[in-house]
């Protein structure tokens, strides 16, 4: 206590603080060594449980460091066959980005048994490559209900491209039927079939079929829409309804690009209108778009 520090001398006073120091000390490293042993336990109950995990799943020490022990773990549902089926598409669609079409053909050709995602792949390649014969033969290969809306818009596109507007609307009206519902890249596939062959009243009437969809859609896909209904009218040279859509754009907020006014331009040339035509170039300018060769063309 206070008082009896006071009635002691200096060299016991230091000397009773060194005693209590090295006791507290003590105590400190035995809590130490307390804290130590508890903590390697609970090291050790760790690796006991990692233990018995891998006895569950009948794996080795070195679980996870083989692909098999991976795939163990995903579930009934997914095998190695699955995986090498989803390395297949990955390499078709990577070829058909690379413009590779015969190496993802290739690929295709060589999977064992392929599932819907690899067959929408392919006919996306078909598409790209316009290997219209081919295409069809995947498509009659591929079960019928597997055929998704991605399925029927590519078939669609495939047709637009390839100028044979009457089997676009087939494959339209058999999505239908089938009980799939179209979204705005079918449509703008289908309005690009009929611009494409002359059947400009065809592309307006699914253009207006096509209206509710667009309140949803992107920027981009808003933009394709009327890009291609523009360009349908353009074909016709019929440039009050091209300039309609032109204005429409600008009232529902959808940026306008070069592509648009291309179209106004066909237009005039279809119509033989070259002082309208000098007025759209001249807006383009204005609207700080850069001509190219189609611009001046």
């Amino acid at each position: 206590s206070r008082h009896l520090r006071r009635d002691l001398p200096r060299s016991a006073v230091l000397a009773l603080s060194a005693m209590a120091a090295l006791v507290a000390s003590g105590v400190f490293r035995s809590a130490c060594r307390l804290l130590g042993a508890q903590r390697r336990w609970h090291t050790i109950r760790s690796s006991q449980n990692k233990l018995l995990e891998r006895a569950e799943v009948a794996t080795a020490k070195n679980f996870g460091a083989d692909n098999t022990d991976r795939v163990r773990l995903r579930g009934p549902g997914t095998s190695t066959g699955h995986v090498k089926l989803r390395q297949v598409t990955a390499l078709v669609r990577d070829s058909a980005r690379g413009r590779d079409f015969q190496g993802g053909w290739s690929a295709f050709k060589g999977a064992p048994e392929p599932d819907a995602a690899l067959f929408d792949t392919v006919l996306g390649l078909c598409a790209r490559a316009l290997w219209y014969t081919r295409a069809w033969e995947v498509w009659r290969s591929m079960p019928p209900d597997w055929r998704s809306v991605m399925s029927y818009s590519t078939m669609i596109d495939m047709a637009a491209r390839c100028r044979k507007p009457h089997e676009a609307e087939h494959l339209f009206k058999e999505m239908r039927e089938a009980g799939l519902e179209p979204n705005i890249i079918t449509y703008t596939s289908l309005i690009k079939a009929f611009g494409a062959s002359g059947q400009a009243d065809k592309a307006l009437a699914a253009f207006e079929e096509m209206r509710p969809t667009l309140v949803d859609a992107s920027t981009q896909g808003r933009q394709i829409a009327y890009q291609v209904i523009m360009a349908a009218c353009a074909r016709e040279g019929d440039y009050a309804t091209t300039r309609r859509f032109f204005v429409e754009m600008g009232e529902e907020g959808v940026p306008v690009d070069r592509g648009h006014y291309h179209s106004l331009l066909a237009a005039c040339a279809r119509s033989c209108d070259a002082e309208t035509a000098e007025q759209v170039f001249a807006f383009m300018l204005e609207a700080g778009l850069t001509p190219d060769v189609q611009s001046y063309t």
